[in-house]
């Protein structure tokens, strides 16, 4: 387990090869510990090696059927692939294991979000929001879609606290220029 703690610190670090190291030695000592699978699937998908991480998330979920986090994780990867019908699978079954987690509720909204179901979307949003309310990302989404339900007033409420609360350039710059859309 020293190798899957000290390869998750890694993660943390964004140090991925290192990551990917350590958990290749964990896997060597002790190939049933679902979770260290799960978390190298999250390194071959920061890499974007979609393939590789499924593998390692359907792994996992075989050594334990009932690891929430390999439900959102393989989710998470089916929907970069634009697979939303296996994403929403997943996702709705990491929700019903852990429906306090916001990633999966954020990652299903986004789901929604491109299948055009904006008030499925905007429900998961507000369950992020709900969770985490400082969540930059479910803010942001839920003024995207409020913007495409045509609510403006509450569109520019979300983006003007994405503004005030990023600290992140980027987020600001992007809510600033959905502020100028709304205009």
């Amino acid at each position: 387990m020293a190798y899957c703690n000290r390869g998750l610190s890694y993660y943390h670090q964004g140090e991925l090869e290192k990551a990917l190291g350590d958990y290749n030695q964990s896997i060597r000592f002790d190939p049933k510990l679902a979770i260290v699978w799960s978390n190298r699937g999250l390194v071959y998908y920061d890499q974007a090696e979609f393939e590789k991480a499924l593998n390692d998330f359907n792994q996992a979920l075989v050594l334990n059927p009932k690891l929430a986090s390999g439900y959102t994780n393989r989710g998470l990867t089916f929907y970069s692939k634009k697979q939303f019908a296996q994403a929403l699978n997943d996702l709705n079954e990491a929700i019903r294991l852990a429906p306090r987690d916001h990633y999966a509720f954020q990652t299903r909204g986004m789901t929604h979000e491109e299948l055009g179901d904006i008030d499925a979307a905007l429900k998961d949003f507000e369950a992020v929001i709900e969770i985490e309310p400082g969540s930059i990302d479910a803010h942001f989404e839920r003024g995207i879609c409020l913007k495409k339900k045509g609510d403006k007033a509450l569109a520019a409420q979300e983006f003007h606290w994405v503004a005030d609360n990023s600290r992140v350039p980027q987020n600001r710059e992007q809510a600033n220029a959905y502020l100028r859309q709304l205009r």
